[in-house]
């Protein structure tokens, strides 16, 4: 392996969806976006609903991108593991549904202990909407 480059692995409970070198990784972390370059420092981190892009060359047209649905990252010496709990497939959105489950959850009375899981839910819903529009 090249020491530019790290090494990703991306896996979803039905199958390995990437495995390879890259130059770059840049994820929807728990606490905002986040990238991971060569000899980046170790952690684990929560991820949340978004795009996945993964730098294969030097120029924008040589990535790989996925919408997962939450997950995990394990980054530690070059070698990066992504557990994701599903892809969001943005083809065919519900738009109107997606709305209505956002309304829903807005007006419900939230207990401090649901509110961290109604607000990953929102964010799924919001991200569907969004990225149905670039479709």
């Amino acid at each position: 392996m090249n020491e530019k480059q790290i090494h990703v692995s991306v896996i979803s409970p039905e199958k390995v969806l990437f495995d390879g070198n890259a130059f770059s990784l840049s994820l929807p972390g728990n606490q905002g976006r986040f990238m991971v370059l060569p000899d980046h420092v170790n952690l684990v981190s929560l991820l949340d609903p978004g795009e996945l892009v993964i730098k294969t060359g030097l120029t924008s047209t040589e990535e790989t991108s996925f919408i997962i649905d939450g997950g995990f990252v394990d980054v530690k010496h070059n070698k990066i593991s992504v557990l994701v709990e599903g892809l969001i497939d943005v083809s065919n959105v519900d738009v109107e549904k997606e709305k209505k489950a956002i309304e829903s959850l807005l007006s419900s009375i939230i207990p401090v202990e649901k509110r961290s899981k109604t607000e990953t839910a929102l964010a799924g819903h919001r991200l569907r909407i969004a990225l149905s529009d670039k479709k």
